[in-house]
This record gives C-alpha cells, sequence and structure tokens, in this order.
C-alpha cells in the first residue's frame, strides 16, 4: 500500500505527457527536416517523444485528466487537428520551395543534373534546393524555435480547445496564397534570365535564321542556370529561412 502514492504519481504523469504528446506528434509528423519521410519512422517517434518530454513541465495539463474514453477521445481528435494545421502551415513553406525549383527548372535546362534522391516528385534541382534549405534551418536553430512556438501555442490554443471549421480555413487559404506568392517571388531571377534568354535568341534568330541557335544558345542558357544558382541561391535560402522563422513567431503570438 505504501507504493499506491508513488503509482498514482506515475499515472498522472504518464496521461499528462500522452495529452501533451498527441499535438507534438502530429507537428513532427509534417514540419520540414523531422517530417521528411528520409528520416525512419522510429527515430521520428523518439524526436516526437523527446520534445514531449521537453514540453511537459511548461504546460499546465492538471485541469485535463482524461477518465473516460471519450474524454480520451475528445483529447485526441482536438489535439491531433490543432498539431496537424500546425504542421501543414509550416509543411506549406516547404511546398512553396519545391514549385519555385520547378519553375526554375522549368526556365533553365538544369533539370535533370544534381541527380533524384529525395522522396518527393520534383525536378531534380529541387534537391539542391530543398537540403540546402533544411541544412540551414538545423544550423540557424529550428529545432528550439519549433520547441518554443509549441509552447506557445499552448497559450494561444489552451489545450482542448477545438478550432473552428472557419478559422482553419480562413489560415490555410491565407498561407497557401502566402506559399504560392513566395514561389514566384523565390524563382524570379530564374524565370526572368529564362526570359531574357528567349528574347535574345528570338532576336538572334530573327536577324540570322540561317544560323542554328538552338546549339548557341543551349550552352548559354546552362551556364546561366549555373551563374544564377551560384549567386542567387544563398539569397533565397535566406529569404525562406526568415519565413519559417516568422511563421514560428506568428504560430506562437497569434490566434489561429
Amino acid at each position: 500500500m505504501s507504493d499506491l502514492p508513488e503509482l498514482l504519481a506515475l499515472q498522472s504523469i504518464m496521461v499528462a505527457n500522452a495529452v501533451v504528446f498527441f499535438r507534438v506528434a502530429a507537428v513532427f509528423a509534417l514540419v520540414p527536416g523531422f517530417g521528411q519521410t528520409l528520416i525512419p519512422m522510429r527515430l521520428r517517434l523518439g524526436l516526437a517523444m523527446a520534445a514531449t518530454m521537453i514540453l511537459f513541465p511548461l504546460i499546465d495539463t492538471a485541469s485535463h485528466n482524461p477518465v473516460t474514453f471519450s474524454d480520451w477521445l475528445n483529447l485526441f481528435f482536438s489535439e491531433t487537428l490543432i498539431g496537424l494545421f500546425i504542421g501543414l502551415l509550416l509543411r506549406a513553406l516547404v511546398f512553396a520551395l519545391q514549385t519555385a525549383a520547378s519553375i526554375a527548372a522549368q526556365s533553365t535546362s538544369l533539370a535533370q543534373i544534381f541527380g533524384q534522391t529525395l522522396e518527393d516528385p520534383m525536378p531534380a534541382i529541387g534537391n539542391l534546393f530543398l537540403i540546402g534549405a533544411l541544412a540551414l534551418l538545423m544550423v540557424l536553430g529550428f529545432h528550439v524555435s519549433l520547441i518554443q512556438a509549441l509552447a506557445h501555442s499552448y497559450r494561444v490554443i489552451p489545450l482542448g480547445q477545438r478550432i473552428g471549421s472557419g478559422a482553419l480555413l480562413t489560415s490555410g487559404v491565407a498561407e497557401l496564397s502566402r506559399a504560392f506568392y513566395m514561389a514566384f517571388g523565390l524563382a524570379a531571377p530564374f524565370w526572368l534570365g529564362g526570359l531574357l534568354y528567349n528574347i535574345g535568341l528570338g532576336a538572334i534568330n530573327r536577324a540570322m535564321p540561317q544560323l542554328m541557335v538552338a546549339f548557341i544558345g543551349a550552352p548559354a542558357l546552362t551556364l546561366l542556370g549555373l551563374f544564377l544558382i551560384l549567386t542567387a541561391l544563398p539569397l533565397i535560402l535566406k529569404t525562406w529561412s526568415d519565413a519559417v522563422f516568422s511563421l514560428l513567431l506568428e504560430i506562437g503570438t497569434h490566434s489561429l
């Protein structure tokens, strides 16, 4: 009987950790870097559990102690939905980077180099964009900012609170619009360079119809694409990483 209080305390801690884990695991399933399918499932699960143990002391779970199956079900669906929504907001920025890479590949002749090694179907130049962006995020401390944003998200959306469908729709559409706008802006050096290249090639072909401009222009377009990667990619990755950290700040300070 002397061990009963300790067992009850341990049970209470395990229940509280499980409640926090619902939201954290859903976020880690989709968040950039940790949510990539190249990372083994067991490792992602371990990272989510580690983040749960970090967040548990920072969150007041005393008022949410599920007892019945209905309580567990309500908390599971509400917290998982919140986590998936936060993860999708961050994942939208990855889609923006992949769309920018597709635009860049269509504007240059670099679509078939650098190899295809990632899990998402995209032009191969997207490998360089995505791997470089994720590496930059981790160097800049994305994991720390993510934990901080998750901790603050419990103030914005308290534990057990459900998000209305109107708020989901409004925030989702706004973030998708922002992602497509960002994709077009990130790829601007490539599509502008491709436009100028085609205008110049058309002028040369008009002036000298007998000249095989395709044989001359293809190496020039490849050189232009490589030059743009060398000069513009650092700024593209910095702009994208700033957008990710800005979104993390919004998640922790604004109501969804």
